[in-house]
């Protein structure tokens, strides 16, 4: 037989669940966004003839390492836009990280860039429509 459960008693322990810690907005650095400016105009330039390594070392400047991993196994001859058509906007920003949209030709970029020793740096992007 188990004995009896009571609140409070000699060697129960307490556990507490701190919330998780969300960051700050701040405004987004202009380096951020000349980054994400500078990377969607290296990404819809993928002229008729150019491979897909030289597609790739034009995004490297502007894109962190563990990105140029998964860009390997992009085609650019797939990529519809070929012009960006406007400024980026910020979506969101923090102090280590922003969230950018890039209009093109034919799809909205949207990226995200994260501040490392580097510099601003792209680490992620998707399309969407324009």
């Amino acid at each position: 037989m188990l004995p009896p459960v009571t609140r409070g008693s000699a060697g129960a322990t307490e556990t507490r669940v701190e919330p998780t810690l969300t960051p700050s907005s701040a405004p987004a650095e202009p380096e951020a966004l000349k980054v994400a400016g500078d990377w969607a105009k290296a990404w819809v330039n993928h002229p008729e003839g150019m491979t897909p390594e030289e597609w790739r070392e034009q995004l490297r400047p502007f894109t962190d390492a563990e990105s140029m991993v998964k860009l390997e196994d992009v085609d650019p001859r797939r990529i519809p836009a070929s012009a960006v058509t406007g400024e980026p906007r910020v979506v969101v920003s923090y102090q280590k990280s922003v969230v950018a949209e890039v209009p093109t030709d034919e799809v909205l970029l949207r990226l995200t860039l994260v501040e490392t020793d580097e510099g601003w740096r792209v680490s992620e992007y998707a399309m969407g429509e324009s």
